[in-house]
């Protein structure tokens, strides 16, 4: 039965992504509360895509505490998986909605995690896409520096 809720997952995804670049954000927060509502039907990993998807939808409407609490369950949910290259967008995500919110440096730690996990895991076309918020970053703290930071805090995050 759960092969066959995750098969039903993953197109509910694909087809919310449409809705949402439609502006369809509505819509799609229901398709994925379907997902997130088929609890023990679906593997978890479903729940963490769901919640970051919803958490991005809601930083478009400009609801940044809304947008940030499902980016956080996303968060809980993907470290409890084992997922990690999972976390470097949603980190990235987490940081941008705490500057969005004005705490800069909280979003900067969260987005300094985010690009050395995809530094260290080689995610060229994610880095690429996170690269307007690392530049001024990378700017103010230097290469090096950066790096030292991004290490120490993905360490202390997930060991």
């Amino acid at each position: 039965m759960a092969q066959k809720h995750n098969e039903m997952a993953d197109p509910i995804s694909h087809y919310s992504e449409q809705l949402i670049i439609k502006g369809f954000w509505d819509e799609a927060i229901y398709l994925h509360n379907l997902i997130l509502e088929a609890d023990n039907k679906v593997e978890r990993i479903f729940h963490g895509f769901a919640c970051n998807e919803i958490g991005l939808i809601y930083s478009k409407k400009g609801d940044w505490d809304r947008a940030l609490e499902y980016y956080l369950k996303s968060e809980k949910i993907i470290i409890e998986v084992g997922y990690r290259a999972g976390l470097g967008p949603t980190y990235f995500n987490i940081g941008t909605g705490y500057q969005q919110k004005g705490e800069h440096e909280k979003g900067a730690e969260y987005i300094i995690v985010a690009s050395f996990i995809a530094m260290a895991m080689g995610m060229r076309h994610e880095l690429s896409q996170m690269s307007w918020a690392i530049e001024p970053i990378l700017n103010e703290l230097g290469q090096e520096h950066f790096m030292e930071i991004g290490k120490r805090l993905y360490q202390q995050r997930l060991g």
